[in-house]
């Protein structure tokens, strides 16, 4: 889904903490930090390195392993070639 796609849900009284708008904000800038790095990145393996350094404490490994392959499919995230 582009990041442009994403809004804001405003916060009620009964929103439980993990719904917290917080939350959507660091999703929203998520997506957007991906598109920015998939622009430049050669490759799967400098995606998610890429990736890494800016939500180190935000990413799922094997997620991010399987978006950048999605995205690079001539690379793996160990770097190697994919041979067809």
């Amino acid at each position: 889904m582009p990041s442009s796609r994403v809004t804001r849900t405003p916060p009620t009284t009964t929103t439980p903490a993990n719904d917290d708008p917080r939350h959507l904000d660091e999703t929203r800038k998520y997506l957007q930090d991906t598109e920015e790095v998939a622009a430049v990145a050669r490759h799967a393996k400098e995606f998610a390195d890429l990736m890494l350094l800016r939500h180190l404490d935000r990413i799922n490994p094997t997620v991010l392993a399987q978006t950048a392959e999605h995205l690079y499919p001539e690379t793996t995230v160990d770097g190697r070639a994919v041979e067809w």
